[in-house]
């Protein structure tokens, strides 16, 4: 007989969770509580959950915590909210009660419909990373085509991210931004748009 647990998150990947607000979900080992907050720094936020394929609901979810604290989350049920959105369903409740962010920080589990501030985008290992890289200037530089810094990549309501002044729906490009993730030192990779004044280019650089 072996000896080894079969570890039931294996060939899982790691997801976290992106708010209505342009916030992720983290976790604070000090006070033991949900919170959201900008991402932005050098290390992943504390709070992440396993799936196969996170867009592939509905299937269950239970977050972890990169510190463990001994307060227990519900048991959440993901369920499709449109858009490549997610919602957490509370389980064993009588009426339905979902994961809610609010503003200043605020997260918990009494959102009673799902709003825009119930509905969560899943961000895969490789997307988080790719965006430490696109909001750190110690990590990348962004410049428009004449050579000009633009200044990091904000977040904003709605999924969307700001890379050089070119807004990004999230949703929509999170498999092309992910490729960020893998470029070496010194390389660079240029994303541009045509509109009405003509191509709006911007020029990516890992440093």
């Amino acid at each position: 007989m072996s000896d080894f647990v079969d570890d039931p998150f294996a060939g899982m990947s790691r997801y976290w969770l992106l708010d209505f607000f342009g916030d992720i979900l983290d976790f604070d080992p000090m006070l033991d509580r949900i919170y959201c907050r900008r991402l932005s720094g050098l290390s992943y936020p504390g709070l992440f959950f396993y799936a196969d394929d996170a867009f592939s609901t509905p299937y269950d979810v239970s977050l972890r915590k990169i510190v463990s604290m001994p307060s227990p989350f519900p048991v959440l049920r993901a369920v499709e909210a449109g858009d490549s959105l997610i919602a957490l369903e509370v389980q064993g409740e009588e009426r339905p009660r979902y994961l809610r962010s609010l503003m200043h920080d605020q997260i918990d589990f009494r959102g009673e419909h799902i709003n825009d501030w119930e509905r969560f985008l899943p961000l895969s290992e490789r997307l988080v990373h790719a965006l430490l890289i696109l909001a750190n200037d110690q990590l990348s530089r962004i410049e428009n085509a004449e050579g000009a810094s633009l200044g990091p990549a904000t977040f904003h309501d709605g999924f969307r991210i700001a890379i050089g002044g070119m807004l990004h729906a999230l949703t929509q490009e999170h498999a092309a931004l992910e490729t960020i993730a893998s470029l070496p030192s010194g390389a660079n990779v240029t994303l541009s748009r045509e509109t009405n004044d003509g191509p709006d280019t911007v020029v990516i650089t890992r440093l």
